[in-house]
């Protein structure tokens, strides 16, 4: 008789039998977390403090949310970087020199 559970299809991740690749070669969601932390970081903000400044601004971001940003983990839309300018007290043109600064000291790398 059919219908029990060994007749159940197994779920897969699409993935098969390979390995995850290394995390060396992880794929990016942005270039600008790193520019984020840095500039956080020398201002002696903690990520509650940027969190709390942006939710301030009208971004609901959590704190969670922006420690993913910073390690690369989470994508910004185009429109969530004016609500850090805003907070950082810079323009558009000023954090994307400062990504430029950093994407010139580092190798290439893929992004999603």
């Amino acid at each position: 008789m059919h219908g029990g559970p060994k007749d159940v299809p197994k779920k897969t991740t699409g993935t098969g039998n390979r390995a995850a690749p290394p995390a060396s070669s992880k794929t990016l969601k942005n270039a600008l977390g790193p520019v984020l932390q840095a500039i956080r970081v020398a201002r002696g903000w903690s990520l509650s403090e940027v969190a709390g400044k942006l939710q301030s601004e009208g971004w609901p971001c959590s704190e969670e949310q922006l420690a993913q940003i910073e390690a690369q983990e989470a994508p910004i839309l185009d429109y969530e970087t004016l609500y850090f300018c805003k907070v950082l007290g810079m323009t558009r043109e000023e954090l994307f020199h400062h990504l430029k600064d950093v994407m010139s000291r580092r190798p290439r790398q893929k992004f999603s």
